[in-house]
């Protein structure tokens, strides 16, 4: 959760603070759409095993959509060339693997004094269910 929110304060501020640098607001807009979209339809149901997770929500009726009106509207305008989208995803690359992927495993911490509860990490037997039927090219 705080790797969220230390992403979201340095990456979906600064567009708000400089508005005419179009590729720094296409890099939260893509990461959004593409990479909460492998994410949370596809990489954490097969991890989690089921069809529904926490995000998957929020990126098909949320960040799927504003993707697609605010590239529409910077295509309808022509306010982004190529280098644009270029630097855009470059940017995202580098963002997540530099700070949202370090950053959870640098404060990811097991003799942590805030552990998550057993209740908790056992919710749904995630860990211990066979995976669903005809899931992903999963098991039967």
């Amino acid at each position: 959760m705080i790797g969220n929110w230390i992403f979201a304060i340095l990456f979906y501020i600064p567009p708000i603070a400089f508005p005419n640098l179009i590729w720094l607001g296409l890099m939260p807009i893509l990461f959004g759409a593409i990479g909460q979209s492998i994410s949370h339809l596809v990489v954490n149901n097969i991890a989690m095993r089921t069809w529904y997770n926490g995000g998957l929500a929020t990126t098909v009726f949320g960040h799927i959509p504003i993707a697609y009106l605010y590239i529409a509207h910077v295509q309808q305008h022509s306010l982004a060339t190529v280098w644009d989208y270029v630097i855009a995803v470059t940017y995202a690359v580098i963002a997540y693997a530099l700070f949202f992927r370090r950053l959870m495993f640098a404060l990811a911490d097991k003799n942590s004094p805030y552990p998550f509860d057993k209740v908790e990490m056992n919710r749904f037997d995630r860990l211990n269910r066979r995976p669903l039927k005809h899931s992903f090219g999963a098991g039967t």
